[in-house]
């Protein structure tokens, strides 16, 4: 008896995954904006993520910073994934952006649309709280775009015998 139920539960485990995998919309395109954090000391930068699923020939369009009073530190960094798995296609493209709000108070990313192979694709607006930063505390991460690297100077090795 304890033999048949082992035997049961091997044989059904690969439907158990296969209906699974059905009924999920793993497949579904998806565009989203994330932000690393939800409140920010003001002068601090943060990082933005605009997150493309499963949507093939597509022409991103960043939005235009300067209207939304902030300036781009660093970016587009762009990181791209895809994965074919038993014929299906996955893919996942990333535009990374490090930005820094000019003034207090709440500063919106809002809603972006694009045009896609599977249609339309909506992101969702998200906020940032921007606080005052009275004693200049600097958090996260740093880019000091007044640094440029020095040549590389030559070292000669003199050697004597």
């Amino acid at each position: 008896m304890r033999t048949f139920f082992i035997l049961l539960m091997f044989c059904l485990t690969p439907f158990t995954g296969v209906f699974a995998q059905e009924g999920s919309d793993q497949n579904a395109a998806a565009f989203n904006v994330e932000a690393s954090t939800a409140e920010i000391l003001l002068g601090n930068p943060v990082e933005v993520q605009f997150i493309l699923k499963n949507a093939f020939n597509v022409n991103f369009k960043a939005p235009d910073w300067d209207a939304l009073n902030c300036d781009v530190l660093v970016g587009p960094n762009t990181s791209n994934s895809i994965s074919i798995l038993n014929g299906v296609r996955r893919s996942e493209t990333t535009y990374q952006y490090y930005i820094v709000p000019r003034e207090e108070g709440v500063f919106t990313i809002p809603s972006m649309s694009l045009e896609s192979d599977s249609g339309t694709l909506v992101s969702e607006p998200i906020e940032i709280k921007v606080l005052p930063n009275p004693d200049g505390v600097q958090t996260g991460p740093q880019f000091d775009q007044r640094r440029t690297p020095s040549p590389a100077k030559k070292k000669r090795a003199t050697v004597r015998i």
